[in-house]
């Protein structure tokens, strides 16, 4: 039997819980006695507590024994999924011990969850990755409007004028089918 425990570290802009409804923070995880062979998996929810979405990744560090690495493979799913702003993932982390491990009866490591923001063109008006059809369209929706219209649309202002005109449009054309 193998003893362990894992460290939480996070960036400010996600928190990790032991529920849904985001009520107990995990600060560290016990993976419990674990045998050669044997695979173990945890359920934890991450919430992105910032206001634009990011992009989660979790990874490990810290291993002690450095060599526990060679016997012990960590993952997790999702990775790298997108997480909406004050949205919540459902996350499985999973650990599992090697038959072939040797030497090793207690081990450490810390897991990292980083949220990292994601970056829209600006011309990507609503935030859905791609500059495409959506987003002239909602230029088109607001031409013509200053603020105090009834079609006026801030983010539609692309040059800051004060006016929806076809320089905005222009803006979302020249960078149509361009990714984020």
């Amino acid at each position: 039997m193998i003893q362990n425990a894992s460290a939480i570290s996070t960036t400010t802009q996600i928190g990790v819980y032991w529920n849904q409804d985001c009520t107990s923070t995990v600060t560290s995880i016990s993976w419990g006695m674990l045998s050669p062979g044997e695979n173990k998996s945890i359920t934890l929810y991450v919430r992105n507590e910032d206001n634009t979405n990011i992009t989660l990744t979790i990874s490990t560090i810290n291993w002690n024994p450095e060599e526990a690495r060679q016997f012990l493979t960590f993952s997790c799913t999702p990775n790298n999924a997108t997480i909406e702003p004050q949205k919540t993932a459902k996350i499985t982390l999973t650990l599992e011990v090697k038959q072939n491990i040797t030497n090793i009866k207690e081990f450490s490591f810390d897991i990292t969850f980083e949220g990292k923001n994601q970056t829209f063109l600006p011309t990507d008006l609503n935030r859905d990755g791609v500059v495409d059809i959506i987003d002239i369209a909602i230029v088109a929706k607001a031409f013509g409007n200053k603020p105090g219209d009834t079609n006026w649309n801030e983010i539609a202002d692309l040059d800051k004028n004060g006016c929806i005109d076809i320089l905005d449009i222009i803006a979302v054309a020249r960078d149509y089918g361009k990714t984020s």
